[in-house]
């Protein structure tokens, strides 16, 4: 009588194990989950804010160039410039959040995946193709 509550005891010993195993595993992965939200918007945060100071100093530098030149030609073609390369700097931070966020590929007709970032994160192939399209898109912009 004593050896079968021993092993009704033990089965369910093992059974509190395995259950306290699984809460762990959730736990790591749930910490996991938030440490790469925080990682992405950390980055995002750093990338607009780099991308916003250069582009007041290209702005500054620029007024600067504009209020020195005497031709009014060369100023109307250095404001035409200044603003395509706006338009292609405010193109590449889109495409760069939207990657980031969205976990889209780097390409302006976005085609989604059927899971974001964070999902793909779980599967091995899908977080190493979203690593090499962060990357490619981080080549991209500076």
């Amino acid at each position: 009588m004593k050896r079968l509550w021993f092993n009704f005891t033990a089965d369910y010993i093992i059974i509190i194990i395995i259950i306290i195993i699984i809460i762990i595993i959730i736990i790591i992965v749930v910490v996991v989950v938030v440490v790469v939200v925080v990682v992405v918007v950390v980055v995002i945060i750093i990338i607009s804010s780099i991308v916003v100071v250069v582009v007041v100093v290209v702005v500054i530098i620029i007024i600067i160039i504009i209020s020195s030149s005497s031709s009014s030609s060369s100023s109307i073609i250095i404001i035409i410039i200044i603003i395509i390369i706006i338009i292609i700097i405010i193109i590449i931070i889109i495409n760069l959040l939207t990657c980031l966020v969205v976990g889209e590929k780097w390409v302006t007709p976005i085609k989604k995946y059927s899971r974001g970032l964070l999902w793909a994160a779980v599967r091995n192939s899908s977080m190493r193709r979203d690593v090499h399209f962060f990357t490619l898109s981080i080549k991209l912009f500076l």
